[in-house]
């Protein structure tokens, strides 16, 4: 977890140099309130990718709160968590990139963030992947972003 932590800060500092220094992004930090426009940004499609992997994981019929990379804790939904690693950058991150180098205004835009689509199609597959992995012991492939 600590190389995770190392990776992060790293991952971090790299898509800050990406951003207007104007959005005043200082990073993701846990236990500390980021309200930047780029981390609300974040925090709102992070929200709107789990949603997604939610519905995913409970229509091919695995228990959301058993993971295995996020800790299991009452009323976690760690294998959600878990599942959405796979689509934060590519479905998340990038997007609000992309956003936020477009137009400072647009990342700002509360219409803008929540109108971002994923490909729900390929969250829904990675889901039938794992099911399939458990289930039937076939290999699990994770999902590579183009």
């Amino acid at each position: 977890m600590n190389k995770e932590a190392e990776g992060a800060k790293v991952y971090w500092r790299g898509v800050g140099k990406l951003l207007p220094s104007s959005l005043g992004f200082k990073g993701r930090k846990k236990r500390v309130k980021n309200e930047d426009p780029f981390n609300v940004a974040l925090n709102i499609g992070y929200s709107m990718l789990r949603k997604s992997v939610y519905s995913a994981v409970v229509s091919v019929g695995l228990n959301p709160y058993i993971g295995f990379l996020h800790s299991v804790r009452s009323g976690r939904t760690s294998l959600v968590f878990d599942l959405m690693e796979e689509f934060r950058s590519p479905f998340v991150d990038r997007k609000l990139i992309s956003l936020a180098r477009e137009s400072e205004e647009k990342i700002k835009n509360l219409k803008e963030i929540y109108s971002i689509k994923f490909e729900e199609d390929l969250i829904y597959t990675q889901a039938r992947r794992l099911a399939n992995s458990l289930l039937k012991d076939e290999e699990y492939r994770p999902f590579l972003s183009k």
